[in-house]
Formats: C-alpha cells, structure tokens, sequence
C-alpha cells in the first residue's frame, strides 16, 4: 500500500485553499512538509527521497524529481466515494485496512487499522485567520 501517497491525497483533500504548507509524519518519525506552489503543485525539500514536486489529479498522486516521477491512482488501492465530502468524511477502506480521520483544527490524525493492529500518523498545516 503506497502510504504516503494516500496520507497525501487525504491532505491535499482536508487543508484549505488559503492554507500555504503542511506536513505528514509518517508513523511518529519521518516528517514531511509540503509547500504550496503558484500552479497547484506541492514542493517537497527534505527528506531528500521525497524531494519534488508533487501534485494531486482526482485520485492520482504524482511526483516530479530531477531524475524523474512516477504516477500511483489511489482508486486502485481504496475505495473513495464518489462524491466524498471531505470535510465530513470519517472513515476510508482500503482492501482489509480501514482508515479513520480524526480532525482537528490545523491538521488530522489519520489511523490505518488493519488486523487489530494500528499506526497514526499526522497531518499538521498553520492556522489561517477564518
């Protein structure tokens, strides 16, 4: 399962429009900050492996780097529906996981469940003035 790429596709789909960057941190330890770019991309510096830009097609993440990309649909590894309301929006499934969103102001926890066994990782953006 391309995890990042789908803590990503829920982010991008949670954060605001007026909302500059946020970042991902992955199970407790990898984090990663994403800045908004003028032409609707998300540029990555660090950490080095996840440098680009990356960007956000209905439900395929792509990622643009000096040696290349790569393109992953998410709708091939969960089920979104259709006319999912994000800011509503609880629970996801992808094949036996399910994925829970818990939002908070500036930012989610998001839980993959699977198993019995769980990781939390979050989704933390700046507070903005509305």
């Amino acid at each position: 399962m391309p995890l990042i790429q789908i803590l990503f596709l829920i982010a991008v789909n949670l954060v605001a429009a007026d909302v500059p960057s946020f970042t991902i941190v992955e199970n407790g330890t990898t984090k990663i900050e994403f800045t908004r770019q003028k032409d609707g991309g998300w540029e990555v510096k660090e950490p080095k492996e996840r440098r680009g830009i990356w960007r956000l097609n209905k439900t395929k993440v792509s990622t643009t780097r000096h040696d290349g990309g790569s393109e992953t649909d998410i709708a091939q590894q969960m089920t979104i529906p259709e006319n999912a309301d994000w800011k509503t929006l609880k629970e996801l499934n992808a094949g036996k996981t399910k994925i829970r969103i818990d939002r908070q102001k500036t930012g989610a926890t998001v839980t993959f469940v699977n198993e019995g066994k769980s990781t939390k990782h979050e989704i933390r953006w700046p507070e903005t003035r509305k």
